[in-house]
């Protein structure tokens, strides 16, 4: 609900070419939060369900930890490398220093941790009122088009303080704490992940890269345009994240009784794609609205491209009924990566030509053409 409340205010102020640097800077950081989550939110999520102490638990929060504070500082390498040797990145080289403020918070929230245990609750508060203070804070200090850097300080500096409160609740209420571990731990645990991490990578390459790939055909102003359209499509997406995250926990639970663990997901599965559907549906329906409200009529080349991208989170729910709660829950990480890692490859040989002669309709068609093959390939294991 919060970024429906600066959405139309920041894009109104900074305008289409701002929305694009901020858009495409979020891009990088995204993709940086992708590669330090290395997987763990949902191997992590599974393993931690299965502890019957803390103790078992403070080995694996321990080992994620630790291995996320150095993906984080390899991190670092790669943003500078980024802005050292590509122009396009050397204009908004500020916007992401301050967006590694993302990376930081994310390194050490685990999320994952209160997933396995099926207590979410106070953390939703705490993430609940960073947003709030976060969104004051746009309204207050942001005023006009040079206050970009302000906008992504305020957007970014929320992350490591919810990681600050979420260490504090997590020790007082004794749930895990860093203890000592071998190297066989971490590297166990990093093993068990690298597949699941593996296909979030090649799907950033159909998700999160597709700004970036954006970045080296098309200006400032029309990445501002497929951004608006994008930020929506990932407004929506993330209304079915909380459904997610509460549901997978209990689908994992039955991972040692196939039985159990079919039904667990044609009961929760059916709900959760038929929820999907509707929201597309009527985003579909009232893109045009939509995109009016939340954006300004500088914003209107975004409403076809939108109409596209609405339908992705539709097609991604059947991805994730039956590759994250279905396979990953059946030991099936290396065929889920190997799905992944063959869709994104597929998607580079075609998604740079859509772009060249489509623009912005061809990679928002390219999108859901490699989405929809995934899911396709998924549901049919």
């Amino acid at each position: 609900i919060f970024p429906l409340l600066t959405i139309p205010y920041i894009a109104r102020i900074i305008g289409p070419e701002g929305v694009g640097k901020l858009g495409l800077a979020q891009a990088v950081i995204t993709y940086m939060i992708f590669f330090v989550d290395f997987g763990y939110n949902l191997t992590a999520t599974r393993d931690i369900s299965g502890c019957k102490n803390i103790n078992e638990r403070s080995v694996i929060f321990t080992s994620v930890i630790l291995t996320k504070i150095a993906l984080f500082c390899i991190s670092l390498v790669m943003i500078q490398v980024l802005i050292s040797f590509m122009p396009q990145y050397q204009s908004i080289a500020n916007l992401l220093y301050i967006g590694t403020l993302q990376i930081l918070g994310m390194a050490f929230f685990p999320v994952w941790l209160f997933q396995g245990m099926q207590k979410m609750g106070q953390l939703a508060i705490y993430n609940t009122v960073m947003k709030f203070f976060g969104t004051i804070l746009i309204f207050l200090f942001v005023h006009n088009s040079s206050q970009i850097y302000v906008i992504m300080f305020i957007q970014s500096v929320t992350f490591p303080l919810i990681s600050i409160l979420t260490f504090i609740l997590l020790y007082k209420n004794k749930m895990a704490y860093l203890t000592r571990v071998s190297f066989s731990d971490v590297k166990k645990n990093f093993f068990i992940s690298f597949p699941v991490f593996v296909s979030s990578i090649f799907t950033s390459a159909y998700t999160t890269l597709n700004t970036l790939f954006l970045s080296f055909y098309m200006s400032s102003y029309y990445i501002g345009i497929f951004s608006s359209a994008d930020k929506v499509r990932g407004i929506m997406q993330s209304c079915m994240s909380p459904v997610q995250q509460t549901i997978y926990p209990h689908v994992a639970s039955k991972r040692t009784d196939a039985t159990l663990l079919n039904k667990q997901i044609i009961m929760y599965g059916t709900r959760f794609i038929c929820f999907a559907f509707v929201m597309s549906l009527s985003a579909f329906l009232l893109s045009k609205y939509i995109m009016l409200v939340l954006f300004g009529e500088e914003f209107l080349p975004s409403v076809n491209v939108f109409r596209i991208l609405c339908w992705l989170p539709f097609v991604t729910s059947i991805a994730i009924v039956f590759g994250q709660w279905g396979l990953l829950n059946l030991d099936g990480q290396s065929l889920l990566g190997k799905i992944y890692g063959i869709s994104g490859v597929l998607h580079l040989f075609y998604v740079f030509l859509f772009i060249r002669n489509w623009e912005l309709m061809g990679l928002a068609s390219a999108i859901l053409i490699t989405e929809s093959l995934v899911s396709i390939v998924i549901s049919h294991m």
